[in-house]
């Protein structure tokens, strides 16, 4: 089961309502507030009974950058104990 945002499935009723031409595209892009070329984009990737189309590639990827979790644990254990109450003032 997908959990979708109030954005997201806004974004699935109005490119389905355009795939299914009962808007235009000019007007999907108006209501998504994106170019008719996104929208395109958009109606291209829709699938009919799914929804997961409309998320963003890399949403549950792990980001190249972040922290491994080691180094993290050690972060958060070192601010809750020996940097409790610690402020910095810039």
């Amino acid at each position: 089961m997908i959990e979708l945002s109030q954005r997201e499935l806004q974004r699935v009723k109005v490119i389905e309502n355009a795939v299914a031409g009962h808007i235009t595209v000019a007007e999907a892009a108006a209501l998504l507030k994106i170019s008719e070329r996104q929208v395109q984009r958009l109606r291209s990737r829709c699938e009919p009974g799914q929804v997961d189309w409309v998320r963003q590639g890399n949403v549950g990827q792990k980001r190249t950058w972040g922290l491994s979790e080691g180094v993290r644990s050690a972060v958060l254990t070192l601010a809750r104990d020996k940097y409790a109450g610690l402020t910095i003032r810039i």
